[in-house]
């Protein structure tokens, strides 16, 4: 019962941001001329980055709290690169997919350096994993940025939705499916962090891994 009521949960919560996401980026897309557009779309994006660091537990047991905080500094991060390209940059998606690669990059050897510095270096891989993972979390979610900037210079705007919404499902769909063989291996997971706290975690994961796909859109001139 548990198991159905965290998995109805997360879908809802899924759901539910999806819609507002889409909403108020194709809100911001139909004045995409009023200066405070870009601010909304920034405002969005780093609540999401608060989701994502605040809400997500930690998937390995084993694991320091650490990957948090680094999907909270990689996540504000993407923000302000977003910020930036949006208001200095002739080609925000251009700009802002070159500063991921630098930034996930910067990443891995980050996570590597914490895992160095660890005095008990148990479950590495598993703790190394858990940290650019989350990190990636917090940095695509600052992507979603670009969506209302995305939107308004789209030439097929539903299909652009469209896109945004299948990608969504498929992220989603995957996401349960590793849900599934997490809480097969570690059902201690869910009964530690709560299922309430789990399913939010789960539907703000899911949601940040689709925040690079505006910057994609965009460059494609869609």
């Amino acid at each position: 019962m548990s198991a159905k009521k965290n998995r109805g949960l997360s879908d809802v919560a899924w759901s539910v941001g999806l819609i507002l996401l889409l909403t108020l980026s194709a809100m911001a897309a139909s004045h995409s001329t009023a200066p405070s557009v870009h601010i909304v779309n920034l405002f969005v994006a780093a609540v999401l980055v608060m989701l994502v660091a605040g809400c997500s537990p930690v998937l390995e047991v084993h694991t320091p709290k650490a990957p948090r905080w680094f999907a909270l500094l990689w996540g504000l991060a993407s923000c302000v690169c977003s910020a930036w390209a949006l208001a200095a940059s002739p080609n925000p998606a251009r700009s802002w997919l070159a500063e991921s690669l630098a930034a996930l990059t910067t990443l891995v050897v980050a996570a590597f350096g914490f895992e160095m510095v660890r005095r008990q270096r148990t479950h590495l891989i598993s703790s190394l994993g858990v940290v650019c993972s989350m990190g990636v979390a917090g940095w695509l979610s600052g992507g979603w940025a670009l969506a209302s900037a995305s939107l308004s210079t789209s030439r097929h705007l539903v299909l652009s939705l469209l896109v945004l919404t299948v990608v969504a499902v498929a992220v989603r769909a995957a996401f349960g499916t590793a849900e599934q063989q997490l809480l097969q291996r570690c059902p201690e997971v869910t009964s530690s962090v709560g299922t309430g706290k789990w399913a939010l975690a789960s539907a703000a994961l899911s949601l940040a891994a689709v925040g690079a796909v505006p910057a994609m859109l965009m460059l494609l001139g869609w």
